[in-house]
């Protein structure tokens, strides 16, 4: 029980309200890897125990982006037109489409069984986890980037200068925790 609270609430509300916060910390830690921990365990995250908890916004947001993300996704699969008005090939539209939603279902996916929401796991939050997950995070980042450059030519010059910056960080970022 020391090891990961969550798991052994007695409050369905705390568990309910937990899990997908934890969830939203891990993919916020794709995101922006800025505090990394060797040992997640027992009480380094707090449980959220009631609705009006600030975190539950940044909860909200996670899980708002991605479903939004996956509807667009499925819907410009499905629809004959493209998705944006800029794009004039729709053949175009739907691959990216079918790339963010690949993308989405492999950073999701292999999430779930290690997020303690259906199976009790050890822990509250694991870096290791997140390992296949880098790969969906890495594709959709790719997709988004794809899109950008070509949607927005006369930002290329910012883009680039966004990709080295973007590049530098994540790169320090992996030195400096191998260097633990």
């Amino acid at each position: 029980t020391d090891m990961n609270p969550v798991a052994f609430s007695e409050s369905f509300q705390t568990r309910a309200l937990t899990y997908p916060y934890l969830a939203a910390v891990n993919f916020g830690m794709l995101l922006w890897p800025q505090q990394l921990c060797c040992d997640w365990s027992m009480n380094s995250i707090p449980l959220i125990e009631h609705p009006s908890d600030i975190r539950n916004i940044f909860t909200i947001v996670t899980f708002t982006v991605l479903a939004l993300l996956t509807l667009r996704a499925i819907i410009s699969i499905l629809s004959r037109t493209p998705a944006t008005p800029t794009t004039t090939n729709p053949s175009h539209s739907r691959t990216f489409a079918f790339l963010t939603l690949t993308s989405l279902v492999l950073l999701v996916v292999p999430f779930l069984p290690a997020s303690g929401m259906f199976f009790v796991v050890g822990f509250v939050i694991a870096e290791r986890v997140l390992y296949l997950p880098s790969i969906g995070f890495c594709l959709l980042f790719a997709c988004v980037w794809d899109r950008f450059w070509n949607e927005f030519k006369r930002f290329r010059s910012v883009a680039e200068i966004f990709l080295a910056v973007t590049i530098a960080l994540y790169s320090s970022k992996t030195f400096l925790r191998n260097l633990d």
